[in-house]
């Protein structure tokens, strides 16, 4: 059997057991908190089979579970930003 060397984010998003859509949100957390960053020069849609394992490996904490509130908050938050950002206002960080 053979296996590519490069993942999807539908394929990462598998191998971390989230669907693809709370990867794409949460990719960027996850990269602060040590997650691979995309190959270079695929448009951010490519990520090494081998770095990807190898930070499932390492016993790096899941990410939490999210529940359709958190979902609906996140949405919230970026829609704020962004009105705010329509009528140029500056809004504190929201809880």
């Amino acid at each position: 059997m053979t296996t590519s060397s490069v993942l999807t984010a539908a394929e990462v998003a598998a191998r971390v057991r989230r669907s693809l859509n709370w990867f794409r949100r949460n990719r960027h957390r996850l990269q602060a908190e040590g997650f691979p960053a995309p190959l270079p020069g695929f448009h951010n849609r490519l990520w090494s089979t081998a770095a990807v394992d190898r930070w499932l490996a390492g016993e790096v904490p899941a990410p939490p579970v999210e529940t359709e509130a958190d979902a609906i908050t996140l949405r919230i938050k970026e829609r704020a930003k962004v009105i705010a950002g329509e009528r140029g206002h500056k809004i504190r960080a929201l809880p």
